[in-house]
């Protein structure tokens, strides 16, 4: 009997100790997928950054031709037919886009360190949404938990992040819904800003990828706003994370390090 109880305790242990093991390997799994895709966007990156200078360049040039060349239309063609007007505005429109994914790329591959200062993080989202052209049937609601957050952060960066995400909630909405943003500190002292908007929502599967460079799940998009945000936010010494859930819009929720005076540390 006691040679059963024995064996019976050695099996025990040895499925605790495979337990063990197989936890360990699991984790160490996940590491290595992180790991593996931490590369893979590195890489991208890399390949963007050694000819986005020189493609910007060729392209910046034709594009400013053509923007003249808009311009120079529209003030020959003043008592054009809406047909006339209508193409030149979407030539404009298209200009516009590439000029604006240009400089995202810039952003992405070239973007300097950050010049930390004290800055106010509720602030920059305000002059964010005042300065972005929301469509008139999106509501935009802010929700200020205090006058002021203050950040150790770089003003033009932070703000370009911000934007960043204003901008994808505006788009999924499609032209009507509801905005809200949250800024507060959170139970850990953070500085948080959450963003949840009223549209389709982000499927599970995409979760994870959002934040990757050259990924989007729009018909026309690109892939580098909420990179550039992730970039931003992790140089600034914060998390951005995305959740979603059944028959509800997006959350995007941004936490940064609350104002310390750096220039007082050995």
């Amino acid at each position: 009997m006691q040679d059963e109880d024995k064996t019976r305790e050695k099996l025990l242990e040895e499925v605790v100790e495979l337990r063990q093991r197989v936890a360990q390997l699991e984790e160490s799994e996940i590491e290595c997928k992180q790991m593996r895709e931490r590369f893979l966007i590195s890489e991208r990156l890399y390949t963007l950054g050694q000819f986005s200078g020189s493609i910007s360049h060729e392209l910046r040039n034709p594009l400013g031709v053509i923007d003249s060349s808009v311009y120079y239309l529209r003030t020959k063609l003043k008592d054009a037919d809406i047909k006339v007007q209508r193409h030149l505005d979407r030539i404009s429109s298209s200009v516009s886009t590439a000029i604006t994914t240009i400089e995202s790329l810039l952003d992405l591959t070239q973007m300097h360190g950050p010049h930390l200062a004290r800055v106010d993080l509720a602030a920059i989202l305000s002059d964010v949404i005042a300065g972005y052209k929301v469509p008139f049937r999106i509501n935009v609601v802010q929700e200020l938990a205090e006058p002021e957050i203050l950040v150790n952060g770089d003003r033009g960066q932070l703000r370009m992040a911000l934007k960043n995400i204003v901008k994808n909630a505006v788009e999924a909405m499609d032209g009507s819904g509801t905005l809200t943003i949250v800024v507060r500190r959170d139970d850990n002292d953070l500085a948080e800003v959450s963003f949840v908007d009223t549209g389709p929502g982000i499927a599970s599967e995409n979760l994870d990828k959002i934040f990757q460079p050259l990924f989007s799940t729009k018909a026309k998009g690109i892939g580098f706003g909420l990179a550039i945000t992730k970039m931003v936010v992790d140089r600034h010494g914060g998390t951005v994370e995305a959740s979603s859930g059944p028959e509800k819009g997006a959350i995007l929720t941004l936490r940064l390090p609350l104002y310390a005076d750096i220039s007082k540390e050995v």
